[in-house]
């Protein structure tokens, strides 16, 4: 059933076996660089609003800086 639902993913996407459409593939690898920027971004963002809010850059998590 697995390797039917797979199939009919595939299908739905345009791609089958030996069939590997590149139109697919540009569209694909536009959307991941959109979500790139994206990312890029939002981290922009993020800095900008800790250094407004007089927090510490970086993640909560991270270890301090060095002295």
């Amino acid at each position: 059933m697995a390797r039917h639902r797979e199939h009919v993913n595939c299908q739905a996407a345009g791609v089958t076996k030996g069939n590997f459409n590149p139109a697919n593939a540009n569209h694909l690898n536009a959307w991941v660089r959109d979500m790139i920027a994206w990312a890029q971004d939002v981290r922009d963002d993020v800095i900008r609003l800790e250094a407004a809010a007089g927090l510490p850059a970086g993640d909560p998590g991270d270890p301090p800086p060095p002295e």
